[in-house]
């Protein structure tokens, strides 16, 4: 597709041209981008049952909200370490970043790709961007948000070694400040995705404070800690951060000086300021059955996520609201495909510390592909949904979410083998694998609480071909340190959310970690490591072919989703044949609130609050 400076100019990108970026062709992503269903029987059609944003959307019902009030919110969780954006890496931490901060363009509720912090923008050329932002816009501490201050969060994220958007940022050549209004962008090399890493979900977090100047490496730094492990985060978005206590709740109340109105935000009357709300209370609650109970007792309004198996109290509460959102996000089992003592460098590229030395001298089952293939054979996805998930799932049989455009419906379609159900092949495999005992092998799996039920089914799905698991189900502060040790020959994880391009799910995840210089002379920046290629590699697996077809597809230019699909099936089809991870289902994310909570965004996983309101 040839490149249209037309189409990619602002003051808005039109919905076709925003779900190309976006990786977005059929109706299933459109849907996990529209956000939820508001009851469970998701009927389909362009954004299912909830629309073009619609009731999930960002902004309910396009801004004829009330003023004043405020909600109290439940995330199901125990702690959220820290709010630097650079470093933030949890689900929980980036809902609140998107409350907190404003981003170059965000997507609306209509699915257009249309500005937040620049008010317009025009795209020169294939590798030339201007970006000209709106005049008055403050931090909440008063400090000008501007071309300077955008240029110096720029700088600071891309000054670190890894961080969680690098290959966002590393294929900027120079980021031009004009004037105090005026941002330029030279690229080394056209990218499909461009105006999508200006987005603050997406992309670039260049609404940074210089109260971040303290490097974000170095956690145990009290300035560090003042500026974002406590209270005094400063942003520019709808709300600030008001109180922290921490493991406990987290308050936020109303910027004043928001530069948006209900007009530029939800295309409604720019009389009204955002938010509605004059503040908000989010509760932190790691038991699942607790959480619920907060909502149907009355203590909140709304929860973030709650399980399956607890839909019934809230359906049959006609006080309470079940949505069903697409959350575009898969479950997996990840498996130690290397041992982890061969290989130092990539381990240290990856967690920043040095391998473990468990595996010295063991055997370590997992690094065979076809014991990884076997485990995929013996799981049973259809039952996995029905007996896990109580039906609020789709069978996992690839990498890809549901929101992507590489997801199949159906799994036949795929033009790759792709590891159905077949226990005799399963035990055939480990037959050949020379894994003969009863049992044949024990292994571990480490995993958070609300995977509990999944991992219960799995077990007992891969004892049925003599493979005995025992699981360490972890709360999430232990969890997130344990993924990361390879101490565990199976780690429960997943992938998407955020992000419906398939390279989310790819680059960080799939890409050979800490790759040779030379390596792969197609990337369009010099430092392979400095892009985070293989940065989340919870697997351990090293494939350079697979990664060349990773990196095609990052340098296709334009919005080519045809040559897109091709580069990434290649990919994937290595994937499948090694199995370095193990799919299991694309599950949907419920969320649950009182009948009166309106307005509140549902877009693709985040909770937006600008246009939320309560009804009396």
């Amino acid at each position: 597709m040839e490149f249209d400076k037309e189409k990619l100019s602002g003051p808005k990108v039109d919905r076709r041209t925003t779900l190309k970026m976006l990786g977005m062709t059929s109706a299933g992503g459109m849907a996990a981008m529209a956000g939820c269903t508001g009851n469970d029987d998701g009927d389909g059609g362009d954004g299912g049952d909830g629309g073009d944003g619609g009731d999930g959307g960002d902004g309910g019902d396009g801004g004829d909200g009330s003023a004043g009030g405020s909600m109290t919110v439940a995330f199901n969780g125990d702690v959220i370490p820290n709010l630097d954006p650079d470093t933030v890496a949890t689900e929980r931490g980036d809902r609140l970043l998107i409350n907190l901060m404003s981003g170059l363009l965000r997507i609306n509720q209509d699915m257009e790709l249309v500005g937040d912090a620049a008010e317009d923008w025009e795209a020169e050329d294939a590798t030339t961007y201007h970006f000209y932002l709106r005049e008055g816009m403050e931090f909440t501490n008063g400090d000008p948000l501007n071309a300077e201050s955008m240029k110096w969060a720029y700088e600071r994220t891309n000054a670190r070694d890894r961080h969680l958007t690098k290959e966002n940022t590393s294929v900027v050549d120079e980021l031009e400040v004009v004037d105090d209004l005026q941002l330029t962008f030279h690229l080394s090399s056209p990218v499909s995705r461009f105006l999508i890493f200006c987005t603050l979900e997406r992309g670039m977090r260049l609404g940074t404070h210089r109260s971040a100047e303290t490097n974000p490496d170095d956690l145990e730094n009290s300035e560090y800690n003042e500026a974002f492990g406590n209270d005094e985060f400063i942003g520019s978005g709808p709300y600030k951060l008001k109180e922290r206590n921490p493991g406990d709740s987290i308050v936020l109340e109303k910027n004043d000086n928001w530069f948006h109105d209900a007009e530029t935000w939800l295309g409604g009357d720019s009389s009204q300021s955002l938010p509605y709300l004059d503040e908000i209370t989010i509760e932190l609650i790691p038991e699942p059955s607790t959480i619920v109970s907060s909502l149907t007792s009355g203590e909140v309004d709304l929860i973030g996520e709650t399980r399956p198996e607890f839909s019934d109290r809230i359906e049959n509460d006609s006080s309470l609201e079940l949505k069903t959102v697409e959350a575009n996000v898969h479950t997996n089992l990840a498996p130690i495909c290397n041992p982890p003592h061969e290989h130092p460098d990539k381990i240290e590229y990856i967690t920043g510390s040095p391998p473990t030395d468990k595996w010295e001298g063991e055997d370590l089952p997992t690094t065979d592909p076809r014991v990884r293939r076997a485990m995929s054979h013996a799981i049973d996805r259809e039952a996995l949904v029905e007996r896990a998930h109580f039906g609020y799932a789709i069978p996992g049989y690839t990498r890809w979410c549901t929101g992507m455009f590489t997801f199949r419906e159906n799994p036949d379609d795929y033009p790759y083998d792709i590891a159905k159900y077949d226990p005799d092949r399963a035990e055939e495999l480990l037959d050949e694998a020379g894994y003969t005992g009863d049992p044949r092998m024990e292994l571990e799996i480490v995993g958070p609480p609300p995977r509990e039920r999944e991992l219960t089914v799995v077990q007992e799905m891969l004892s049925q071909v003599g493979i005995e698991v025992s699981l360490s189900i972890q709360q999430e502060s232990a969890y997130n340190e344990a993924r990361y040790s390879y101490e565990y020959p199976l780690t429960a994880t997943g992938a998407g959310g955020g992000d419906v391009d398939p390279q989310a799910v790819m680059w960080r995840n799939i890409g050979y970690p800490n790759p040779q210089e030379g390596m792969f002379p197609e990337l369009p920046f010099d430092d392979p490591t400095s892009a985070g290629l293989g940065v989340w590699m919870k697997f351990l697996w090293l494939n350079e072919e697979a990664t060349r077809h990773i990196i095609q597809d990052y340098i296709t230019p334009g919005t080519d989703v045809e040559q897109r699909t091709k580069h990434l099936d290649n990919a994937h089809k290595i994937v499948s044949e090694e199995t370095p991870s193990i799919p299991l289902a694309n599950p949907l994310l419920l969320r649950a609130q009182k009948q009166s909570v309106n307005g509140v965004g549902h877009q693709n996983g985040y909770l937006k609050f600008a246009g939320a309101y309560m009804e009396e």
